[in-house]
This record gives C-alpha cells, sequence and structure tokens, in this order.
C-alpha cells in the first residue's frame, strides 16, 4: 500500500469490507483469573497490568526480575500480558539478577534501557560489559553480561539526567524506564512535559520529573474522515485532505509507531512490520478501500480503536493513526494466533474465522512475519 497511485487488485476493494467485519466479528478480550488467593499464601505481591505495561517494567518496578514473574504466572515465553490481568510478583530478591553482577537472558519485547533499569545499571555499562554496538542490538535467547555491582534500581535521584527534576532521554528509552528510574509516573511525565497520548520522546529530549504542569491549551476538535455517497469519493477527498497536511516522514513514523507499540504492550517487531507491509511507514495515503495512513486504517475501524482507547481518534494524525492501528493489532492478538492475528489485521477477524485465509491473505501474513523478523 505504500504508492496508492498503481490500480490494486479487486482482491483490495473486499480488503475493505473484510477489515470492516472486524468490527462485528471481534471477541472480548480473554477472560483472567485473579491471581490475588493463589499470592496470599506466599507473601507475593498482586498487580494488575496496565496499558503500556510490560513483565519487565513491573519486574523492575517490585525489585524483582522478568524471569520471576514469568515463572510465578506460567506464562509463555514472550511473556505476553493484556490490559487488566492480574500477576503474581514474587518479592525483592527473587531470580537471578543478584547485587553482585550475574546474567539475563533477554526475552521477547525485553530492551537495554528495560534490563538496565530492572538491574540499577545503565544502558552504557551494558554495551560495554557484552561488547554490543552502539544501536544496542539483542535477541531474544541472548545472555548478557550484568556488570558487577548491579541490582535493583532503587534511587531515583541518580537517575535524573541534567539537572533536579530534569531527565535526559537515552536511546531506547520508553516512558515506563523513565518512570522507573525517575520515580514519577508515566502519567505526571505526559502531564509536566505535555506529551501526547502516545508519550513520543525522541533521545537527547529533556524531560521534567517534577514541579508543576504547565498549562494546557484546549485542542481543537478534529475533523473526522470524509463519508461520501460511494467509496470512490470518500477516497478522493481523504487523499487531497492528507496530501495537504503536514506529516512526519518515514524514520520519524517509524519511531511513532515503536514507541506507540511499547506504550499500548504490543511487540514493537509487530507494529513496525504491520506498518512497513501496510504502507512503507508513509502516511500520505489513502487506499482504494479507504484505508488512511501508515497503519491504513478505514474509518470505521478507527471507530472501533476509539472505542477500545476511550478517546477520540483523527487517522489524519500520525500518532492517532499508529494508535489505532496499533490498538486494533493489540486485540487481534489477545484473542487470536500469531497467524491469525496478522491475517485478521488485513482480512478481518470474522472472515477468517469464517473462511480462512485468502491466498492473498496467507501472502500478507508471510510477508509480515518476515518483515518481524527483520525488527526484532
Amino acid at each position: 500500500m505504500a504508492d496508492e497511485t498503481t490500480d490494486k487488485p479487486s482482491s483490495t476493494s473486499r480488503r475493505g469490507r473484510w477489515l470492516t467485519a472486524a468490527l462485528v466479528g471481534a471477541a472480548a478480550p480473554t477472560a483472567l483469573v485473579p491471581a490475588a488467593h493463589a499470592a496470599a499464601a506466599t507473601g507475593e505481591t498482586v498487580v494488575t497490568v496496565r496499558a503500556g505495561d510490560t513483565v519487565g517494567a513491573i519486574a523492575a518496578a517490585h525489585g524483582t526480575t522478568t524471569e520471576a514473574v514469568v515463572e510465578a504466572n506460567g506464562l509463555d515465553a514472550d511473556a505476553f500480558v493484556v490490559e487488566g490481568q492480574q500477576l503474581r510478583v514474587p518479592g525483592p530478591g527473587s531470580g537471578a539478577t543478584g547485587g553482585g553482577g550475574g546474567t539475563h537472558t533477554v526475552r521477547d519485547g525485553d530492551t537495554l534501557s528495560h534490563i538496565a533499569a530492572a538491574n540499577g545499571t545503565t544502558v552504557g555499562a551494558l554495551r560495554e560489559a557484552n561488547g554490543l554496538s552502539a544501536e544496542g542490538f539483542i535477541r531474544a535467547g541472548q545472555v548478557l553480561a550484568l556488570p558487577g555491582g548491579a541490582g535493583p534500581a532503587t534511587s531515583a535521584s541518580t537517575a535524573t539526567g541534567t539537572g533536579p527534576g530534569t531527565y535526559t532521554v537515552r536511546s531506547g528509552d520508553t516512558l515506563s524506564h523513565i518512570s522507573l528510574a525517575t520515580g514519577t509516573s508515566v502519567e505526571d511525565l505526559v502531564e509536566l512535559n505535555d506529551l501526547d497520548g502516545t508519550g513520543f520522546i525522541v533521545e537527547g529530549q529533556t524531560l521534567r520529573t517534577g514541579g508543576p504542569a504547565p498549562a494546557r491549551r484546549p485542542a481543537a476538535p478534529a475533523a473526522p474522515a470524509a463519508q461520501a455517497p460511494t467509496v470512490s469519493d470518500a477516497v478522493a477527498t481523504n487523499r487531497a485532505r492528507i496530501r495537504a497536511s503536514k506529516q512526519p516522514g518515514k524514520d520519524e513514523m517509524r519511531e511513532i509507531i515503536r514507541s506507540t507499540a511499547v506504550r499500548l504492550g504490543v511487540d514493537p517487531s509487530l507494529a513496525l512490520a504491520i506498518g512497513m507491509q501496510e504502507s512503507g511507514f508513509q502516511m500520505k495515503v489513502v487506499s482504494h478501500a479507504n484505508a488512511i495512513g501508515a497503519m491504513q486504517v478505514i474509518p470505521s475501524s478507527g471507530q472501533w480503536a476509539s472505542d477500545l482507547l476511550g478517546e477520540p481518534i483523527d487517522l489524519f494524525d500520525a500518532r492517532d493513526n499508529a494508535k489505532a492501528g496499533v490498538a486494533i493489532l493489540r486485540t487481534l492478538v489477545a484473542n487470536n494466533p500469531p497467524d491469525i492475528a496478522i491475517a485478521s489485521y488485513y482480512q478481518g477477524q470474522a472472515s477468517v474465522r469464517s473462511r480462512g485465509m485468502y491466498d492473498d491473505t496467507r501472502r500478507y501474513v508471510a510477508n509480515v512475519q518476515t518483515l518481524q523478523a527483520r525488527f526484532s
């Protein structure tokens, strides 16, 4: 979908109907058994997963390890959790981080900043201890040496960057990691720094971690995507609108999708693979089926995403477009095996469940899985 000027095969028009069918066929999130009763007998803490939480971040906040939380809750190798899920969190000292070095086995979704925050060290120290490149590339299953003296982080003052009440963003940082390092909640970081809903930050940015929040200007309501008598009329109107708008470039859009996935608890490699397959990280595209922007979301699915997130969505805003696509993807992943979730993003969940994957859907899934491996 990167080149909107090229005529699409007839399957593209089907796709618009299929993706709309996801609204009808999407199941409610899976019911989860509370963990409080099981944890009471062992002295563990029970934590309810919030939007954007990861097992690593929860473990770091409670002075334990990802491995200990995974084992306590019988999670799979991906350590996948969903909003509202209750986790049993072992007390400090559980697992193998220790205070005198040790090792950490990388799990899907781990980043160097998350591992550093969980073990009371720095990204630079981890790179040096393991001979990593400046990009800090790691892979699931890799065993990292922890610098001597590393242990669960406890002091917020040692993590601030340029001065009292500030933090300088480093490569790989997310708001949840910064929250753990500084003792400032994600919500307060967003408010103090007037960030948007995705919590988008960039390396080198200085964040406030204390003090009163700046006054916010009320946002003007977003104009909805065009609803016209025919799909082709809506497409023409929406293409003209998005081409006339100011949008981020491919690299910035890629980072927006990645950070949104981290915030909403979706595997960033999967979200990036979808964004690449759908549009090549281009915002100024509208398909023949009226799928809009980098994540190629049709207006009806945008409304579904708005309902899922509990907030208005403007598909012509890059960050909202990413949020919509990732929110839909999060719901599909929570209710389906990985290949079916990917297929459902393209074909629609109800259609995939009732008819199976069409040939072009199978090619789509294969392409996304190849891209996901590249982004992992």
